[in-house]
């Protein structure tokens, strides 16, 4: 029981951080839009 309930924590805690590094990164992407317009920074590869 204890260690499901860490499990889930975990699971429930990485998924928000992803969520924050996805808007981060959305803000992010358009702020810089504007700036750089050039067929690179258009490319999205991590």
């Amino acid at each position: 029981m204890n260690t499901y309930k860490i499990i889930s924590l975990m699971i429930s805690s990485c998924m928000l951080v992803a969520s924050l590094i996805f808007l981060i990164l959305a803000i992010v992407k358009t702020i810089l839009g504007p700036k750089n317009n050039h067929p690179a920074s258009t490319r999205v590869d991590y």
